[in-house]
């Protein structure tokens, strides 16, 4: 009878394992899932910070040329736009974006906002 609840048992210790391993795994991706979020809003606030409000032409000359732009359509006050540089910083994870808008006074584009996406 002894050898019959070795038989049993076996699977069960091994389903545990299993189980702890795949734990582990995870814990470590929600980590690694909680620092990358934490660079990406770090690095969301301090591009919002520096850009929002700045002439776009200072944006390009510091940026270069985006990987894409395009205008945004829709009923807004403001012609609004928007520029995609794509990962600019490869440990925050972030495709940089910014939405410009032209002034109507001067016809100028600025920066209106930086999204980390």
């Amino acid at each position: 009878m002894n050898g019959c609840w070795k038989w049993a048992l076996q699977p069960l210790l091994i389903m545990t394992l299993i189980g702890c391993a795949s734990d582990g795994r995870q814990a470590t991706e929600i980590g690694q899932s909680n620092v990358t979020s934490a660079l990406q809003q770090h690095r969301e606030r301090t591009i919002q910070a520096a850009w929002v409000g700045k002439r776009y032409d200072s944006l390009h000359e510091a940026f270069g040329e985006p990987k894409l732009q395009m205008n945004i359509l829709g009923y807004r006050p403001l012609k609004t736009s928007l520029a995609i540089y794509g990962m600019l910083d490869q440990s925050s994870n972030c495709v940089d974006a910014f939405t410009m808008v032209k002034l109507e006074d001067t016809g100028e584009w600025v920066v209106a906002d930086y999204f980390c996406r």
